[in-house]
């Protein structure tokens, strides 16, 4: 009987060691001044096996960017996003920036919006697209609200 204990807490342990889960930073920068940020490391195809999303309050602009993919994907990018437990497609111009994807066209309600829906769901899964091809990722959202809500979103 103690033998199995010790089983089921060693497995307890490994399972939350290893389950991916969102994480807060912030830090002051000579060129941005104060930035708060949150993020979760998701999953994809190989190579791309430590994609990264994160949302940011930097000065009061609220941004959102999948990062770590290292893909050089051509022109017209575009992002689409699916939470789980919503029948909807998501579609969002992004900008390049070096491995940086900035989900750009969307007002302060709309950031808001996705903002919510990143706090409600479970996980999100996201395509980043062009002419060239499109790679998948998955994240999941356990601990989103705690890490969004001290960035102060």
């Amino acid at each position: 009987m103690k033998k199995n204990l010790i089983i089921i807490a060693l497995l307890l342990v490994s399972i939350t060691s290893f389950s991916q889960s969102w994480f807060y930073e912030s830090k002051q920068t000579d060129f941005d001044g104060f930035i708060k940020a949150a993020g979760v490391i998701g999953t994809g195809e190989f190579p791309y096996s430590d994609p990264l999303l994160f949302v940011r309050d930097a000065g009061g602009e609220i941004d959102i960017a999948l990062t770590g993919t290292v893909g050089s994907y051509g022109n017209n990018l575009y992002i689409k996003v699916k939470f789980s437990g919503e029948s909807d497609v998501l579609v969002y111009s992004v900008i390049k920036s070096d491995s940086d994807y900035w989900i750009f066209d969307m007002d302060i309600g709309q950031r808001k919006l996705f903002l919510n829906k990143l706090k409600v769901n479970s996980t999100i899964s996201v395509r980043l697209c062009s002419e060239n091809g499109s790679d998948d990722y998955k994240f999941t959202l356990y601990g989103s609200t705690k890490a969004i809500s001290k960035v102060g979103l």
